[in-house]
């Protein structure tokens, strides 16, 4: 399998903000309202906290001298700003906190189902068809 890059990561990012946009539709719709709007904020607090994230590891990795101001600037925006917001959001807001975390975990289903048809795609193209498949049987 070839290696995961960051485009990998922004298009998860993509389709979970497709699906949670889905989600609170549906689930406001047939469900209840604020449950769907806990699963749509959910899952963008977990874009936001994937994007600083993979922006941070990007600016510790990266080749060429460190730059120590981008670096702490992305801390200070992922850790205490986005984990404040998240406090601020179940502690006073009127969420679920259940469906707070299915948002959240809808991210890594979303990566799990798109390694697994990488996989699955990778093995469909190792299969060789058998040679006496377009012969017509009389």
């Amino acid at each position: 399998m070839k290696a995961l890059g960051v485009d990998f990561i922004h298009r998860v990012m993509a389709t979970s903000a497709v699906l949670a946009g889905l989600s609170l539709l549906f689930v406001s719709v047939y469900y209840n309202w604020h449950f769907g709007l806990g699963i749509f904020i959910g899952t963008a607090w977990g874009i936001a906290n994937l994007h600083f994230l993979t922006q941070l590891i990007g600016a510790v990795v990266e080749p060429g001298p460190l730059h120590k101001r981008k670096v702490v600037l992305l801390a200070l925006v992922k850790f205490p700003v986005l984990y404040g917001a998240a406090y601020l959001v179940l502690h006073f807001g009127d969420l679920s906190m259940l469906s707070f975390l299915i948002g959240f975990n809808i991210i890594f289903a979303v990566a799990l189902l798109k390694v697994l048809g990488r996989l699955l795609n990778e093995r469909l193209e190792q299969v060789q068809p058998p040679d006496n498949l377009n012969r017509v049987v009389r």
